[in-house]
Protein backbone atom coordinates (compact mmCIF):
# COMPACT_ATOMS: atom_id res chain seq x y z
CA UNK A 1 0.00 0.00 0.00
CA UNK A 2 2.94 2.45 0.93
CA UNK A 3 4.56 1.66 -3.00
CA UNK A 4 1.08 2.26 -4.13
CA UNK A 5 1.07 5.85 -2.41
CA UNK A 6 4.22 7.01 -3.31
CA UNK A 7 3.73 5.81 -7.54
CA UNK A 8 0.26 7.39 -7.13
CA UNK A 9 1.92 10.63 -6.00
CA UNK A 10 4.26 10.91 -8.18
CA UNK A 11 2.31 10.73 -11.39
CA UNK A 12 0.12 13.25 -10.03
CA UNK A 13 3.10 15.41 -9.68
CA UNK A 14 4.09 14.58 -13.25
CA UNK A 15 0.67 15.34 -14.45
CA UNK A 16 0.09 18.65 -12.44
CA UNK A 17 3.99 19.87 -13.83
CA UNK A 18 3.25 19.06 -17.13
CA UNK A 19 1.86 21.97 -18.01
CA UNK A 20 3.96 25.08 -18.25
CA UNK A 21 2.45 28.64 -18.50
CA UNK A 22 3.68 31.32 -19.63
CA UNK A 23 5.23 34.35 -18.08
CA UNK A 24 2.91 37.43 -18.11
CA UNK A 25 0.04 34.74 -18.49
CA UNK A 26 -1.54 35.85 -15.22
CA UNK A 27 -2.31 39.31 -16.52
CA UNK A 28 -2.98 38.84 -20.31
CA UNK A 29 -5.72 36.19 -21.84
CA UNK A 30 -4.08 37.47 -24.92
CA UNK A 31 -0.91 35.48 -23.78
CA UNK A 32 -2.82 32.61 -22.03
CA UNK A 33 -5.10 32.12 -25.67
CA UNK A 34 -2.02 32.25 -27.78
CA UNK A 35 0.01 29.74 -26.04
CA UNK A 36 -3.11 27.23 -25.83
CA UNK A 37 -3.56 27.90 -29.07
CA UNK A 38 0.48 27.75 -30.32
CA UNK A 39 0.31 24.48 -28.93
CA UNK A 40 -1.27 22.72 -31.78
CA UNK A 41 1.15 24.82 -34.21
CA UNK A 42 3.06 22.77 -36.91
CA UNK A 43 6.47 24.51 -35.74
CA UNK A 44 5.85 23.95 -32.10
CA UNK A 45 5.16 20.58 -32.60
CA UNK A 46 8.31 20.60 -34.59
CA UNK A 47 10.35 22.59 -32.22
CA UNK A 48 9.17 19.90 -29.08
CA UNK A 49 9.92 17.06 -31.23
CA UNK A 50 13.79 18.46 -32.18
CA UNK A 51 14.54 19.78 -29.07
CA UNK A 52 12.72 18.08 -25.90
CA UNK A 53 9.34 19.43 -24.38
CA UNK A 54 8.35 22.99 -23.47
CA UNK A 55 10.53 24.12 -20.38
CA UNK A 56 9.38 27.85 -20.66
CA UNK A 57 7.42 30.54 -21.97
CA UNK A 58 7.79 34.75 -21.89
CA UNK A 59 4.62 36.67 -23.31
CA UNK A 60 4.56 40.16 -22.87
CA UNK A 61 2.09 42.84 -24.28
CA UNK A 62 3.34 45.64 -26.49
CA UNK A 63 0.52 47.41 -27.61
CA UNK A 64 -3.20 47.80 -27.88
CA UNK A 65 -4.53 48.86 -31.37
CA UNK A 66 -8.10 49.26 -31.75
CA UNK A 67 -9.08 47.19 -28.45
CA UNK A 68 -6.85 44.10 -29.73
CA UNK A 69 -3.95 43.54 -28.06
CA UNK A 70 -0.63 42.35 -29.56
CA UNK A 71 3.08 41.43 -28.34
CA UNK A 72 5.31 38.52 -28.09
CA UNK A 73 5.69 35.28 -26.80
CA UNK A 74 8.76 33.20 -26.91
CA UNK A 75 8.66 29.15 -26.02
CA UNK A 76 11.58 27.52 -24.70
CA UNK A 77 12.41 24.04 -25.40
CA UNK A 78 14.59 22.09 -23.84
CA UNK A 79 17.88 24.19 -23.57
CA UNK A 80 18.47 24.04 -27.14
CA UNK A 81 15.49 25.45 -29.33
CA UNK A 82 13.36 28.46 -28.99
CA UNK A 83 9.60 29.50 -31.02
CA UNK A 84 9.26 33.35 -30.62
CA UNK A 85 5.79 34.66 -32.24
CA UNK A 86 5.61 38.44 -32.81
CA UNK A 87 2.14 40.52 -33.46
CA UNK A 88 1.89 43.70 -34.83
CA UNK A 89 -0.78 46.42 -35.66
CA UNK A 90 -2.95 45.96 -37.49
CA UNK A 91 -2.48 42.25 -38.65
CA UNK A 92 1.15 41.53 -39.02
CA UNK A 93 2.88 38.31 -37.46
CA UNK A 94 5.93 36.70 -37.38
CA UNK A 95 7.05 32.86 -36.33
CA UNK A 96 10.51 31.78 -36.04
CA UNK A 97 12.15 28.87 -34.74
CA UNK A 98 15.50 29.08 -33.54
CA UNK A 99 18.50 26.69 -32.48
CA UNK A 100 22.02 28.39 -31.63
CA UNK A 101 23.01 24.71 -32.46
CA UNK A 102 21.35 24.65 -35.64
CA UNK A 103 19.27 22.41 -37.47
CA UNK A 104 20.68 18.61 -37.89
CA UNK A 105 18.64 17.49 -40.63
CA UNK A 106 18.72 21.22 -42.83
CA UNK A 107 16.60 20.00 -45.75
CA UNK A 108 13.90 18.55 -43.52
CA UNK A 109 13.57 21.87 -41.62
CA UNK A 110 13.31 23.85 -44.83
CA UNK A 111 10.57 21.27 -46.17
CA UNK A 112 8.36 21.66 -42.88
CA UNK A 113 8.66 25.40 -43.35
CA UNK A 114 7.36 24.84 -46.99
CA UNK A 115 4.75 22.96 -45.77
CA UNK A 116 3.69 25.19 -43.03
CA UNK A 117 3.82 28.05 -45.25
CA UNK A 118 1.95 26.80 -47.62
CA UNK A 119 -0.85 25.66 -44.76
CA UNK A 120 -0.76 29.19 -43.26
CA UNK A 121 -2.03 30.42 -47.02
CA UNK A 122 1.12 31.90 -48.36
CA UNK A 123 2.35 30.88 -51.92
CA UNK A 124 5.99 31.95 -51.41
CA UNK A 125 8.27 31.44 -54.31
CA UNK A 126 10.93 29.33 -53.04
CA UNK A 127 12.54 28.78 -56.76
CA UNK A 128 13.57 32.78 -56.60
CA UNK A 129 16.38 33.54 -55.34
CA UNK A 130 15.97 35.14 -51.79
CA UNK A 131 16.98 38.44 -50.44
CA UNK A 132 19.97 38.50 -48.42
CA UNK A 133 21.00 40.11 -45.94
CA UNK A 134 24.00 39.98 -43.49
CA UNK A 135 24.44 41.29 -39.93
CA UNK A 136 26.38 40.72 -37.32
CA UNK A 137 27.53 36.97 -38.88
CA UNK A 138 23.89 35.99 -39.21
CA UNK A 139 22.97 35.54 -42.74
CA UNK A 140 18.98 36.13 -43.21
CA UNK A 141 17.57 34.61 -46.69
CA UNK A 142 13.87 36.17 -47.37
CA UNK A 143 12.02 34.36 -49.84
CA UNK A 144 8.90 36.18 -51.07
CA UNK A 145 4.95 35.33 -51.95
CA UNK A 146 4.18 37.01 -54.87
CA UNK A 147 1.02 39.03 -53.46
CA UNK A 148 2.23 42.08 -52.57
CA UNK A 149 -1.11 43.03 -51.17
CA UNK A 150 0.03 39.77 -48.32
CA UNK A 151 3.56 41.21 -47.92
CA UNK A 152 4.46 37.03 -47.00
CA UNK A 153 7.80 35.94 -46.46
CA UNK A 154 9.71 32.44 -46.06
CA UNK A 155 13.12 33.33 -43.64
CA UNK A 156 15.83 30.85 -43.33
CA UNK A 157 18.30 31.96 -40.77
CA UNK A 158 22.08 30.95 -41.22
CA UNK A 159 25.38 31.46 -39.18
CA UNK A 160 28.70 29.98 -40.49
CA UNK A 161 26.79 28.26 -43.24
CA UNK A 162 24.79 26.52 -40.14
CA UNK A 163 21.03 26.46 -41.02
CA UNK A 164 19.80 27.91 -37.35
CA UNK A 165 16.11 29.63 -37.90
CA UNK A 166 13.29 29.08 -39.93
CA UNK A 167 9.98 31.26 -39.69
CA UNK A 168 8.04 33.46 -41.95
CA UNK A 169 5.74 36.46 -41.80
CA UNK A 170 2.76 38.08 -43.16
CA UNK A 171 0.50 41.40 -42.81
CA UNK A 172 -2.85 41.32 -44.03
Amino acid sequence: MKYLFVATSLLFLSVTHAKVTCEGEDKSSWIRERRTSQEDDVLFKYGESLFGKLARCDGKITQEFDGQQFGTITFYFGSAGKLSIETQPPESSREILESLAGFSNEAAAIEKLKSHTAKVGLKIDWSKKPEIKKSAGIETHRFWDPDAGLNGQGILTYKNKKLIGIGYSMTL
